[in-house]
């Protein structure tokens, strides 16, 4: 199974230019998107674009909350969007979705490879940020999460043998998602 994470740089009005390879142009509410795919289903897509600097802790935060909780959600920065982490009753699986509206996506793969490759994909779109923008202490915390989940074993969350503890934030405004 494979994972692939990419940061894109734009809007659809604009276009979408891969992260990397070009320079934001200001530092805050950077217009841009988080494509994930796993084993060659997209949940999260170009379509789904937002303020990228915001959209990958919320994304970081839910998997990290996921991994010591047995789930993890956050809304969207700017719109009414849900993206959730799940570890499942089979060893290392997680189902990864996104709801809202019209969208509703959803995958399970390998928990290892997701975490591996979300962490690789959060580390680049640091590593980029920081080369043109100012660093943000607060994101020091996401860049450590990111980092620790690159080489280790992945194991379901610690948690009993019920459901998972919820999560849930309250929406794109709560508190709770900053």
């Amino acid at each position: 199974m494979s994972v692939v994470v990419t940061s894109w740089l734009g809007d659809p009005s604009e276009g979408f230019a891969p992260f990397g390879s070009t320079r934001p142009a200001r530092c805050e509410y950077i217009d841009g998107a988080i494509v994930l795919e796993v084993a060659g289903v997209e949940v999260l897509s170009l379509e789904m674009w937002d303020d990228i600097d915001w959209l990958w802790p919320f994304v970081v935060q839910a998997l990290d909350e996921c991994k010591r909780l047995g789930v993890g959600e956050r809304y969207f920065p700017s719109q009414p969007l849900l993206f959730r982490a799940e570890w499942l009753g089979s060893p290392g699986l997680v189902r990864i979705s996104v709801a809202g509206g019209e969208i509703r996506n959803s995958v399970v793969g390998s928990g290892q490879e997701i975490y591996r490759a979300v962490g690789e994909a959060a580390l680049d779109f640091y590593t980029h940020l920081r080369a043109h923008c100012s660093s943000d202490p607060a994101d020091d915390e996401i860049v450590s999460i990111a980092a620790s989940w690159l080489g280790e074993e992945c194991t379901p969350y610690p948690g009993t043998s019920g459901r998972p503890r919820s999560s849930r934030n309250q929406g794109p405004d709560s508190a709770s998602n900053l």
